[in-house]
């Protein structure tokens, strides 16, 4: 006898021995979620694919696809496009804006990247917004996610939504929520938003026609002159200096053509080429290595690299598909093909130092100045700021809406120095509280141009940093891993057994963010994390070291951040000690 969950008329049955040989393997939670999708009314346009699905889907693809409803990770709801709760259709899409109208937003902005479907989930998101009550602008043409952030502050919005997936891989998408403070939802918020998301599973949800909103004056669209307004803004982050260099920026089939370039211009950098078969948006990323478009991964820049020899450019920048994170490769005759790929800890660094003493020497950095970064984040930014009497805000969470949280509640554009991220995520403009690949590439082409006309490397100007600050070697790591499941237990059995040393250091302390929460410094509230931090004790000739765990809110990855610090002549040893940490924690 099947399942009750599994029961079909005759129309739209997938075959019985599937249903029969699945039916005793689902999760309750996955049968009742199945049992909604294939007979409630609501839910009668997702019927067809939900036909061909499990004509075709193994039992764990089932039970993955409707034994949760997808959460909200460390950016919002991003996950595989197809039928069922736990991943990204109209349906998800619409209970997403639905649930963010709990905020009561009067002003909504939506915006959208070149992704699949993309264009489509904006304009249900500002139907359903409209209908629970809000005034909408919608961008007109897709746009990178610091566009929309700063549209959002700019304009007052209580609400925005970007639909993107960022650099996940080409059949993903996602739902980006940003509050009240212009920045990505925090607690409670994102706990009263997917209440209300959950809570829309067994209704249908209202939309109001975009023509008729349009009409009435409830909505607007978000032109090109509005953005002129962004790329202004980011423009004048640019210091005096030189603008003598060569540049190749690739946008990796993402929306970075439209900002990235457009900044460099207005800043005086005239001499950018562009990778022209990366130029233009693409779902498909067809010109990436296994269709990933992320600017933290070395292969994805092959054609940048390529397009760099061939220009004879001093550097490349790349840029993420919804342009907010940054990629650099820089000339560097002791690499492989005349350039060397910068990790997201060197970029930190170095954007960190430029932007510092850039503004000390302009005599923008008055007392007070901060910059922000995270518990894992580049102790390079410490030693700098140090130097120059800025205060550094480094003890947050991962991901950047904490940065911005900090950014809308205490800091001014005259005191804030930049937000930076071990990620490739960077941003030195207050009113984008966000990541952004544009403010960060202008900073990087500043670098590029001052190293240039100090007829020196950008390899060399980091290596100046390890010579006056001592060496350090930093990196994160991302294990892919089966399941968001697997992800979980690992970091929990590093919990119920944790090392006492690792790789011949001591384990001097271990701080678990889940036990025992960070307290966020704007809300008061404590913010649990399925976080593990381990610190281990140096010697006499080792500065101490740092290794993080946490699953990925984004994606089927543990990240492991390794950092270590030491003399300048230990910069090898450290380099191989980090490079060691993801084998020595796979066998714990």
């Amino acid at each position: 006898m099947l399942n009750g969950a599994l029961r079909a008329t005759r129309s739209e049955r997938a075959p019985a021995g599937i249903l029969a040989s699945m039916a005793p393997e689902l999760s309750a939670t996955a049968e009742r979620n199945l049992a909604r999708w294939r007979s409630a009314p609501h839910l009668a346009e997702h019927r067809a694919a939900l036909t061909s699905f499990l004509a075709a889907a193994s039992t764990a693809e089932v039970e993955d696809a409707f034994g949760a409803d997808l959460p909200f990770g460390t950016a919002g709801r991003r996950g595989c496009e197809g039928v069922g709760p736990n991943r990204i259709n109209a349906r998800t899409i619409a209970e997403s804006a639905a649930g963010l109208a709990v905020l009561r937003p009067s002003l909504a902005v939506v915006g959208y990247d070149g992704r699949a479907h993309s264009r489509e989930y904006a304009l249900l998101s500002a139907e359903v917004l409209l209908a629970a009550g809000a005034r909408v602008e919608l961008f007109a043409q897709a746009c990178a996610t610091p566009q929309l952030a700063h549209r959002a502050t700019t304009a007052g919005a209580q609400a925005a939504v970007m639909i993107t997936a960022s650099h996940n891989p080409a059949d993903h998408n996602g739902f980006k929520a940003f509050g009240p403070h212009g920045g990505q939802i925090v607690p409670p918020l994102d706990r009263q938003v997917m209440a209300a998301v959950v809570g829309q599973a067994d209704l249908p949800i209202g939309r109001m026609p975009l023509a008729t909103a349009l009409a009435e004056g409830r909505a607007r669209w978000v032109t090109r002159a509005d953005d002129e307004a962004y790329l202004a803004y980011v423009a004048r982050q640019a210091g005096a200096g030189p603008r003598d260099c060569r540049l190749v920026f690739s946008a990796l089939q993402g929306v970075g053509g439209r900002t990235v370039p457009a900044v460099l211009e207005r800043a005086g950098f005239t001499a950018v080429a562009l990778v022209a078969s990366q130029a233009e948006p693409s779902p498909l990323f067809e010109t990436l290595p296994d269709g990933i478009a992320n600017p933290e991964a070395p292969e994805a820049l092959a054609q940048l690299i390529a397009a760099c020899a061939q220009q004879d450019a001093d550097a490349g920048l790349a840029a993420d598909p919804d342009a907010d994170r940054v990629g650099l490769v820089a000339r560097d005759p002791d690499s492989p093909h005349g350039y060397r790929f910068f990790r997201g800890y060197e970029l930190a660094a170095l954007i960190a130092q430029h932007t510092i003493v850039r503004r000390a020497r302009d005599g923008r950095l008055p007392a007070g100045s901060v910059v922000l970064r995270s518990v894992v984040g580049s102790r390079f930014i410490d030693a700098v700021a140090a130097e120059y009497g800025v205060r550094v805000i480094g003890d947050l969470p991962i991901g950047f809406k904490w940065c911005g949280e900090l950014q809308a509640d205490r800091l001014g554009e005259e005191h804030f120095v930049a937000a930076l991220d071990e990620s490739h995520g960077f941003n030195r403009g207050v009113a984008v509280r966000d990541k952004d690949a544009a403010s960060a590439a202008l900073a990087l082409a500043e670098i590029v141009a001052d190293c240039r006309a100090e007829g020196i490397t950008v390899s060399q100007r980091l290596a100046g940093l390890h010579t006056r600050y001592g060496a350090r070697a930093e990196q994160v790591f991302g294990l892919r891993m089966a399941s968001a499941e697997a992800m979980g237990q690992f970091v929990d059995r590093l919990r119920s057994h944790p090392p006492s040393t690792l790789l011949g250091r001591r384990v001097s302390t271990i701080v678990d963010r889940l036990n025992d929460p960070w307290t966020s410094s704007v809300s008061g509230m404590a913010v649990p994390e399925n976080f593990l931090m381990l610190e281990l004790a140096g010697d006499d000739t080792t500065g101490n070291a740092l290794v993080g765990v946490r699953p990925s809110g984004t994606e089927p990855k543990l990240k492991i951040y390794a950092l270590a610090g030491g003399r300048a002549e230990q910069r090898a040893e450290l380099d191989n000690w980090v490079q060691s940490v993801p084998d020595a924690m796979t066998v714990l």
